[in-house]
């Protein structure tokens, strides 16, 4: 203790910001390199880092749906820079002196937003009070321009200055004596609250907008304390083994719905096509009949003009065909019905009673049909006996 009170200069590394005591009050903040200490009056306090830092939380949660998961959180979090602050006013004025507030503030050009700084007591070690008005403003870089909050103090005002203020680094030195944990009960309270409130699902598909809701409000509940939070990622979301089986069982079946219904909707397309190509195959068989109908007639026309041409008696043209036609159509039974023998009479009452038939169904103009006799009536002359069966 008596050495270190004895040291007459100190080291500070980069990427760290020393705090020097005066008599165990603090003095200023020791950039990086060599600083000189009056011995025995200025010590070295301490070593703040300004490196950004690593923070990893982990939480189980239940969800608005009532499932258990646990969340991986990775926070990356620092020092908030020195602030850069516009000062103006008359003689010299102290760091830490409350400021004045003008009663308005004007916007100034190109879009650069001034906030006038509150009239609060600032952080840091108390120095000389000084009566005359002061005014503060701050900028959001030290290269803007910066001009007063009301207009009619700039002609009478100095111009304004950029000077560091150490304002955050103290109450980040200060302020909290374990920063990690502070940080991580704040992390752990705003994750359960804003998981408790999304389902299952909706936690997987909007991991972003979690993770900025967590960086606002870390922001929000740090940065007063000297603090920023830089980055929130959810590196991991871990669920029970069963929860997984059911979602991929959910999913699976959403699956296999959706093939059911392409696999129906294909089967319908399938069959409407096979009925249309039904009904236009009907339409073209019926055309193909009728022409081929129309053609027939058209023969028969021709022929019979022919037969009429050449002198021969329509009657017996008739009955030629009518005896073929009949002939044809014994001849397609016996095909159609599997037994290929049919037995007729040839005999000559036979034949007269076939030629009687045939004209009495095709009503033959200009021939009565010969009246219909039973084989075995009474004739009153002698028949010929009936010959021999003819097998077709």
């Amino acid at each position: 203790f008596f050495f270190a009170h004895m040291a007459c200069c100190v080291r500070v590394h980069t990427q760290q910001m020393g705090v020097i005591e005066k008599f165990g009050e603090f003095q200023r903040m020791a950039p990086p390199g060599l600083h000189l200490l009056i011995p025995c009056v200025e010590t070295c306090r301490g070593k703040l880092s300004m490196r950004v830092k690593l923070l990893t939380t982990k939480l189980q949660c239940r969800t608005a749906d009532a499932n258990w998961v646990t969340v991986v959180l990775n926070v990356n979090y620092q020092v908030q820079p020195l602030e850069k602050r516009c000062r103006t006013g008359y003689g010299t004025v102290e760091e830490d002196e409350a400021p004045w507030s003008p009663p308005r503030s004007v916007k100034p050009p190109n879009d650069v937003e001034l906030e006038v700084v509150s009239t609060q007591q600032q952080a840091g070690p108390s120095s000389k009070p000084s009566m005359r008005p002061k005014t503060f403003l701050e900028a959001p870089h030290q290269s803007l321009p910066c001009a007063s909050a009301d207009q009619s103090f700039n002609e009478l005002l100095p111009p304004l200055e950029l000077e560091d203020t150490d304002s955050t680094v103290y109450r980040a030195f200060y302020e909290y004596e374990d920063v990690e944990a502070q940080l991580r009960n704040f992390t752990l309270s705003k994750l359960h609250q804003f998981v408790a409130g999304m389902t299952l699902d909706t936690l997987f598909d909007e991991e972003a907008t979690l993770e900025r809701q967590v960086l606002f409000e870390l922001n929000l509940a740090m940065q007063p304390y000297g603090h920023r939070v830089l980055n929130v990622h959810v590196a991991h979301i871990e669920i029970s083994k069963s929860l997984k089986a059911s979602m991929a069982a959910i999913k699976q079946a959403s699956i296999d719905r959706e093939i059911a219904e392409i696999d129906g909707e294909a089967l319908k397309d399938t069959e409407r096509i096979k009925a249309l190509g039904q009904v236009e195959r009907s339409k073209l068989m019926g055309k193909g009949i009728i022409g081929q109908r129309c053609a027939l007639i058209r023969g028969i026309r021709e022929s019979w003009q022919m037969l009429e041409d050449t002198g021969l008696d329509p009657r017996l043209v008739k009955m030629a065909l009518q005896s073929l036609t009949y002939m044809y159509a014994l001849t397609a039974l016996a095909k159609n019905s599997g037994d290929h023998t049919i037995y007729v009479n040839t005999g000559t009452g036979a034949v007269n009673e076939v030629q009687n038939e045939i004209s009495r169904i095709f009503h033959v103009e200009g021939e009565p049909p010969t009246p219909r006799r039973h084989r075995y009536s009474r004739q009153s002359t002698p028949t010929t006996p009936p010959g021999p069966l003819i097998m077709i």
